[in-house]
């Protein structure tokens, strides 16, 4: 059992890697498996850098309908994708803004390492990046998008040209 002083240092610790990193999780060891992002919050605005994990979460079959209902043509695709991307949470986001190439390198984990990692407003069950499909106004479409399935697969449709381009959430080794 450790002291009552102990416990105050280690709380310091702590406090002062959260504040000087946004994390307080270490570095995984070569050869550990990755258990998610070193960086949790804005290094320099303390900010979450992802949200919406506690929103409404819809069910596969939820998904397939809604791509079905919007024009999507390979509406299990897009179930895939949504899975992927959002874990089918309709107001997920993400916001990398602001990030440097190790920041970005550091969120996203040793996935993508070796690969140019780019800024990103990312939100809703397929994660639009907002940077990209509203560059003029990504704010004020996260606010539109965030909570409307609705909105969003209709962008799907749109992006995806209806269910038959996907090259935007493709990944190698996709079957898609």
């Amino acid at each position: 059992m450790r002291t009552r002083d102990e416990l105050v240092i280690v709380g310091l610790v702590v406090a002062g890697l959260v504040l000087l990193g946004g994390s307080a999780k270490a570095a995984p060891k070569p050869g550990t498996k990755y258990r998610g992002p070193l960086l949790v919050n804005h290094p320099r605005t303390g900010l979450p850098l992802r949200g919406g994990m506690g929103s409404r979460r819809l069910s596969s079959s939820e998904i397939r309908q809604l791509a079905q209902q919007h024009g999507v043509a390979s509406p299990d695709v897009a179930v895939t994708i949504a899975m992927r991307e959002s874990g089918g949470r309709v107001g997920a986001w993400v916001d990398t803004r602001g990030l440097s190439d190790q920041e970005l390198h550091d969120f996203w984990g040793p996935t993508y390492d070796g690969q140019t990692l780019h800024e990103e407003l990312s939100v809703g069950l397929w994660q639009f990046n907002l940077l990209v499909w509203a560059k003029a106004d990504p704010e004020g479409e996260k606010a539109l998008l965030e909570d409307d399935e609705n909105a969003q697969a209709e962008l799907l449709a749109k992006v995806s040209q209806h269910g038959t381009y996907w090259a935007p959430w493709h990944r190698k080794g996709d079957a898609f």
